[in-house]
This record gives C-alpha cells, structure tokens and sequence, in this order.
C-alpha cells in the first residue's frame, strides 16, 4: 500500500505508468487481461492482475494491483502477492484488506 506522484491526469493512464514500473522491475511479469472497475477507499479504483514465474522461488506468482487517483495527482496503490498454488487461501484476507481501506 502506498502513494506515488503520477503525471497522467486520468486514472487508467496513471495505473498504465505504476504498472509499467513494476513491469520493468520485475520482467518475469505479465499482465493478464484488461483493467476491472472496482472501489478502493469510497473511490472508483482499477485492479489488474500479473503473473509470471519468479526466478527465485521458481513458483508462478499472482500479483493484483489496485489503484486510485488521488485529488493531488497521486496515485493510491494496493499490491497483493501470493504464490499461485495457495493464492486461494489469501483470497479472505485480501478481499477484507481492499473493502476495509479508508482515506482520512
């Protein structure tokens, strides 16, 4: 979970640069499929999902990452990360994690 200064003022172009620095940071990573609407904090998110095998574990790995545009061009970010083979036994806990997110 964090903030980052983003410079595209709509929210699919910002989530487009946060998840192509993760792209470029971890090249075993590939998107599957298109963006989902979603909420995340009370405002309108998109998540999207990567995968890939990581050379380190040599596991393929589920990656989610949930996004919204903040009013001061930032953009919120929630990354999940589990290992394919059990992503299903954190399925809960990242459901409970996204829907109880709230911005002071």
């Amino acid at each position: 979970v964090g903030l980052v200064d983003v410079s595209a003022n709509d929210l699919q172009g910002a989530s487009d640069q946060y998840i192509s620095g993760i792209l470029q940071g971890n090249n075993y990573l590939r998107a599957e499929g298109r963006y989902q609407r979603t909420r995340l904090a009370g405002r309108n998110a998109l998540a999207r999902r990567l995968s890939g095998t990581s050379r380190i574990t040599n596991q393929k790995e589920i990656v989610d990452v949930y996004t919204t545009l903040l009013d001061n061009r930032q953009l919120l970010y929630v990354v999940q990360v589990a290992p394919a083979n059990v992503r299903g036994q954190y399925n809960r806990a990242f459901e409970n994690m996204i829907r109880s997110l709230t911005l002071n």
